[in-house]
């Protein structure tokens, strides 16, 4: 029922707002991010935590925001302030201590 209504509703509200159909480019772009986003990172994923275990990759994880404002910086052209360094030298030494082999007590 809920995706009836959603398509009546969409249709309706696009004819209001003057969208039109995406030009094939937009499409392209659209199916290429689609594809690399969602299938390629989560295959690469899959396959990390089959080569270093669930508990390895999983620390990964942690560098996504530093691995985002590190290309907001280089593609977006953002700026960097102290926090955000400061955040993203955190996050790079939690991950490298938790990568580290456990040295042997005492």
């Amino acid at each position: 029922m809920m995706l009836i209504s959603g398509l009546n509703n969409r249709a309706r509200y696009t004819e209001s707002a003057g969208w039109h159909r995406p030009t094939p480019v937009v499409a392209l772009n659209v199916l290429y991010l689609g594809l690399m986003c969602s299938v390629v990172a989560f295959g690469l994923f899959v396959a990390t935590i089959d080569h270093l275990g669930v508990g390895k990759a999983s620390l990964f994880i942690n560098l996504i925001p530093a691995v985002a404002v590190i290309a907001g910086y280089c593609v977006l052209g953002d700026r960097l302030g102290p926090m955000q360094l400061a955040g993203g030298a955190i996050v790079l030494a939690g991950v490298y201590l938790a990568m580290a082999p456990a040295r042997p007590a005492g």
